[in-house]
């Protein structure tokens, strides 16, 4: 698949590792969710950084991928910035899981360094 702005908005502010990373799972890929399957397979099997695990819970929110979203918020619970990303598309809203995501995307706000996730998130 050829290079969207949807991954490679992250550059400007991601490693170059996080980006030979990125790049190689664009290559061999043949979608956008094809891309994504991938991405999500590679943190929930390998030991990812923050940042790659961080990219692929929300390229799985934004697809809606919810068996996936499950799964690595199972793995990143106690990574601030991923946990957000875990609440499935179709969950019923209840004023307890707003409040949950709420305390949980202003417990990553106050966590991160990453300007980009803060406002991203």
């Amino acid at each position: 698949m050829k290079p969207i702005g949807t991954i490679t908005k992250y550059y400007a502010f991601i490693d170059e590792q996080t980006k030979s990373i990125l790049n190689e799972l664009m290559e061999k890929s043949s979608s956008y969710f094809d891309f994504v399957m991938r991405l999500s397979s590679l943190v929930l099997e390998n030991d990812a950084s923050t940042m790659l695990a961080y990219i692929a819970a929300s390229q799985a929110w934004w697809v809606q991928y919810e068996e996936t979203i499950e799964s690595i918020n199972a793995k990143y619970r106690r990574t601030p910035c991923v946990f957000p990303w875990g609440f499935s598309h179709k969950s019923d809203v209840t004023d307890y899981s707003e409040q949950i995501l709420s305390d949980a995307t202003e417990t990553a706000i106050e966590t991160l360094t990453e300007d980009w996730m803060k406002a991203e998130l």
